[in-house]
């Protein structure tokens, strides 16, 4: 189920459907629920109305762990005045991102784990609270200006080496950890990768299938795609 998804999604975000409006502050679904759904003809992304959604996006990578209070209300009250509906964010910002950094801190030196110094030996089961709420923050305001996360889970473009050290099960518990603390928060869609190159290693691959996994056994509303 997840591989089928996930083909689907990613050509929806890519190219789209047709225009229709994005949820506003004064129309956001009930906890649990999703913005956007596949049709039931699984043919194109829809509104929880049915109506087909074309998918404006922005990429401000490094919004989790770059982004002031301040600036991100400037940011956001901005891309809702240019009718762009969703972000591509990377949950875990690292130096091969621009203007990110080799410990995934943010600009005032929160780190998304506990145990660990940097990219290289964070141990994933050991989630920094504060990092996270952080996290939250971002994503509710979103939601209030109308526009989705589309939440990248993990950063295969320099983090397949934590990946490996921290092994199958881990990742499927940070998987299991994203999806339950997001399933009840409407404004999200999955991603996991960016620029994956290594997906033919079996090995490469069953860390991202387990993290993936993780995620859907807790979040069975929102759907996953990768890059």
């Amino acid at each position: 189920m997840i591989k089928q998804i996930c083909s689907l999604t990613l050509l929806l975000v890519l190219l789209g459907c047709s225009n229709s409006p994005s949820p506003t502050s004064s129309t956001l679904p009930v906890a649990g629920s999703s913005w956007w759904q596949v049709s039931s003809s699984h043919r194109y992304l829809a509104n929880q109305a049915g109506t087909p959604v074309l998918l404006v996006g922005d990429s401000p990578h490094s919004m989790f762990v770059n982004l002031n209070t301040s600036d991100l209300t400037t940011y956001l009250s901005n891309r809702e005045s240019q009718g762009i509906n969703v972000l591509w964010v990377e949950g875990l910002c690292s130096d091969y991102i621009s203007n990110c950094r080799n410990d995934l801190s943010t600009y005032d030196g929160i780190k998304p784990f506990n145990s660990g110094t940097d990219e290289g030996n964070f141990d994933v089961s050991s989630p920094n609270e504060t990092y996270w709420s952080r996290v939250d923050t971002i994503v509710n305001a979103a939601a209030a200006h109308g526009i989705s996360i589309l939440f990248d889970t993990w950063e295969t473009g320099a983090l397949m080496p934590l990946a490996r050290a921290n092994g199958d099960s881990k990742m499927r518990s940070f998987g299991a950890f994203l999806g339950n603390r997001y399933k009840n928060v409407p404004n999200i869609l999955w991603i996991t990768g960016n620029d994956f190159q290594t997906w033919t290693d079996p090995g490469d691959n069953d860390l991202m299938q387990n993290l993936m996994a993780g995620i859907a056994s807790a979040d069975a509303t929102h759907l996953q795609t990768m890059s």
